[in-house]
């Protein structure tokens, strides 16, 4: 077992969400799309596959051309 020193740890920045903005709401909806599509990108560590399909799709479904989030699979 090997113990790696913190400075091999990459630094990951988390971007707040804005505080007006409101996930029920209709005016958002592109702005949580995009958060959620970048999420994806960082997420997908290990899958290399999915990765580059999801990014050769632009994110959306090949046949309804819905966005592909966490929520609709």
């Amino acid at each position: 077992m090997w113990l790696f020193p913190a400075s091999r740890t990459p630094i990951t920045r988390h971007v707040k969400v804005k505080a007006e903005a409101n996930p029920y709401d209709p005016a958002y909806e592109t702005y949580f799309a995009d958060r959620e599509g970048a999420h994806m990108r960082d997420s997908f560590r290990g899958t290399t596959t999915l990765r580059f399909l999801w990014r050769e799709q632009d994110g959306r479904c090949p046949v309804c051309h819905e966005r592909i989030t966490r929520l609709t699979g």
